[in-house]
């Protein structure tokens, strides 16, 4: 859908189409539960006492190489393709 003959895209269009309003939910639940992720295994950590509290703390050093890792795989997975059908149905200038 463009508006004018410079292929300026229908930005609101876009944004009410369905496969832009599958791709911005899926990338707002999966970071919402990657937020819940973290924020739970830290508040573990600080409430177990002891050395399984040492424990948790030193699994904490794994959890950003997890939390880096995870985003990438799952956008390359599951948001990638419908980014791609997204920027195909509506090319701008640059894409050309």
């Amino acid at each position: 859908m463009l508006t004018d003959s410079t292929t300026t895209p229908d930005y609101v269009t876009l944004q009410r189409g369905d496969a832009f309003t599958r791709l911005r939910s899926r990338s707002r639940r999966y970071l919402t539960a990657m937020t819940a992720a973290f924020l739970a295994s830290v508040a573990v950590t600080l409430a177990v006492p002891g050395s399984l509290g040492l424990l948790f703390a030193v699994g904490l050093t794994v959890l950003p190489a997890l939390l880096s890792t995870l985003p990438l795989w799952y956008a390359h997975r599951r948001l990638d393709p419908v980014a791609q059908r997204v920027r195909a149905a509506y090319p701008t200038p640059r894409d050309s």
